[in-house]
This record gives structure tokens, C-alpha cells and sequence, in this order.
């Protein structure tokens, strides 16, 4: 069961999803967040970077949130998202939850890294952050954070434990809790 801190966070992290603010999340969602990186990135629409992008935040949407549609709708609620974590906290195990954080964020880091060196820089991660409302200098704390070797850049092994840790942990104090910007 998700704890009450837990449960800040994935509202939080739900609600950045929500392009529309109508409280529910979509691809469309997901195709609105890929347009807004790439014109965070100045990258020209009718590029391949820029599909790549589109092409990214479309894997994020069929590797992960597809699946959490438990009524088949196309839409995701919270409570679609509460009752698949609460449901999967009781049966997967960290290491598993790190795997899969990895492989559903390899689509995550390869839409964001521009510039194709596996690598996602401060630029390209408040890219990511910012298309949800996050300010520059908020990202840029949230980079720093996440950044636990301190040295410049998100692997994709940063990127999934970060990812895995938001919601897994209850640990106040934790970077991972920033994957979002400020919580």
C-alpha cells in the first residue's frame, strides 16, 4: 500500500503528466509533452530528432501508461495509477522494479539525449522538466540532484533508479524524489 508521502508524489508526478488538466492522462498527453521538449530543445520540427522525440514519448505511453488502462478506455485516472501500484508494491521486488524502470526509460533517455551519446545533459533533462511547468532554476536543482556521481550528466541507469526510487521511496530526503522537479 502506498504510503501517505508515496502517494504526494504520484499525484504529483500524475498531474505533470496531464497535459490537458482534465484529470485524466493520454497519448496525447505524451504526444503534447514530446512537442513541448523539442521546442525546449529548438529542435526543428521537420527533423528526425524531432520524431525521435515524438517517436520517445509515444514508447513511454505504450511501455508503461497503456497498460495501467485497466478499463480499456485510453485514459488513464489516478485511481487506475493508485490501484496498479498499490498492486504491484505487494508483488514486484526492487531489483525488478529497477529492470523495468530501465527498459521503460531507455525510451525516456533516448528521446530526450539530442545529441545521441546515451548521456542526458542539464539541457536536455530541463527540456523534459520544464514541458511540465518546472522553472530553469528548479530544474537545475533537480538535475543536481539526481546526479549522484556529480559529474554533469544522466545515465540511463540514473534516470531508472530515479525513476524507480520516486515512487518506491519514503525517504524524504532522497534525490530521487525530484525526477519531477520539485515535490
Amino acid at each position: 500500500m502506498l504510503s501517505p508521502f508515496q502517494l504526494r508524489k504520484l499525484v504529483l508526478g500524475y498531474y505533470r503528466w496531464d497535459t490537458t488538466k482534465d484529470g485524466l492522462v493520454r497519448a496525447s498527453d505524451f504526444e503534447e509533452l514530446g512537442r513541448r521538449v523539442a521546442s525546449n530543445l529548438n529542435v526543428d520540427p521537420s527533423s528526425e530528432s524531432y520524431e525521435g522525440i515524438l517517436t520517445g514519448y509515444r514508447g513511454i505511453w505504450d511501455a508503461y501508461w497503456k497498460g495501467l488502462d485497466a478499463d480499456g478506455d485510453n485514459a488513464v485516472t489516478l485511481q487506475e495509477v493508485i490501484d496498479a501500484l498499490n498492486m504491484a508494491m505487494q508483488t514486484v521486488n526492487v531489483a525488478e522494479n529497477e529492470e523495468f524502470a530501465k527498459q521503460t526509460n531507455m525510451q525516456l533517455v533516448t528521446a530526450l539525449d539530442v545529441n545521441g551519446n546515451g548521456e542526458i545533459r542539464l539541457e536536455e533533462y530541463a527540456a523534459f522538466v520544464c514541458a511540465f511547468g518546472v522553472s530553469q532554476e528548479n530544474a537545475t536543482i533537480a538535475f543536481n540532484k539526481l546526479d549522484r556521481n556529480s559529474n554533469g550528466v544522466l545515465t540511463a541507469e540514473e534516470v531508472a533508479i530515479a525513476w524507480a526510487e520516486y515512487i518506491a521511496s519514503n525517504d524524504p530526503d532522497s534525490p530521487s524524489n525530484w525526477f519531477y522537479g520539485e515535490f
